[in-house]
Parts: structure tokens; C-alpha cells; sequence
């Protein structure tokens, strides 16, 4: 149901020329793109080490933006960026 409903969305922005980009290259684009980055990869251990990372970032004076895929107390949200909590609904 999720490849056709998929399908049905791209035939859409395709069909209207509309401009579209993957959640990687928008992340780059808008988000990334002039700042340094931290990012975390791996097996186990990914939203641990990313949310003690902003929290580590936070408690020394910096304003971090960042993006967690699962969520994590106490953060407002899986995503901030600036004084802005951004909502991502990952899957």
C-alpha cells in the first residue's frame, strides 16, 4: 500500500513539473549547507550518543540544531533547528 501510495505522489509532482528533492538533500540544501556538522552513524547506540551530544553542546553555550529519529526526554521534539522546534515524523 505504501509503494503504490508512493507511486500515486510521484506520478503527481512529476506530472506538474513541481520541484521536489530527497530528505537528504533537502537537509543539505536548508539546513546544513555553510555550518559544520556532527553527523552519527551505526548500528546501535545512534539516538543515545546524538541526544547526550546536544545536551553536552547545550550545557557548554552552544545552540546546536538537530535532527533525532526517535524521540528523547527532555527534548521538545525530534528535530530543532535555531529556537525552533521543527516536526519530523520519521518512520
Amino acid at each position: 500500500m505504501r509503494f503504490l501510495e508512493a507511486t500515486r505522489k510521484r506520478k503527481h509532482v512529476l506530472e506538474r513539473k513541481l520541484s521536489y528533492c530527497s530528505l537528504p538533500e533537502l537537509l543539505k540544501d536548508y539546513f546544513i549547507r555553510g555550518k559544520r556538522s556532527l553527523v552519527v552513524a551505526g548500528t546501535h547506540g545512534k539516538t543515545t550518543t546524538t541526544s547526550l551530544l546536544t545536551w553536552v553542546f547545550e550545557h557548554n553555550g552552544y545552540n546546536p540544531s538537530y535532527l533525532i529519529g526517535a524521540s528523547q526526554q527532555p527534548r521538545p521534539g525530534r528535530a530543532f533547528h535555531g529556537k525552533r522546534v521543527v516536526h519530523y515524523r520519521g518512520r
